[in-house]
């Protein structure tokens, strides 16, 4: 199992970077360490029968999945601007 610097506790807020440049605000819901994959919720209370419950994988953690805003606001514009150069470079290779 990977050691991890912080696995955040059940109810903590964390926001995932998207690759549009924009990011989306989930609760922890669990960690299972046996198969290395945290849940997060897209609601705030887990009373709902449809929470919006996903799993990712921890090794996100830090990389895509944050636990401060500015963090993965900045991230997502870093994935933002590199998306855009990946299309740009195709783009290039076809013309």
């Amino acid at each position: 199992m990977p050691e991890y610097p912080y696995i955040p506790k059940r109810d903590t807020k964390v926001w995932i970077a998207n690759r549009d440049g924009t990011t989306d605000k989930r609760w922890v819901d669990a960690y299972s360490p046996e198969n290395d994959m945290i849940y997060l919720r897209s609601v705030e209370s887990n009373k709902r029968w449809n929470c919006g419950l996903r799993e990712y994988p921890a090794r996100l953690l830090g990389v895509k999945i944050f636990c401060d805003y500015r963090e993965a606001k900045a991230a997502a514009k870093k994935m933002a601007e590199d998306a855009a150069r990946e299309r740009a470079a195709r783009r290039e290779a076809t013309a």
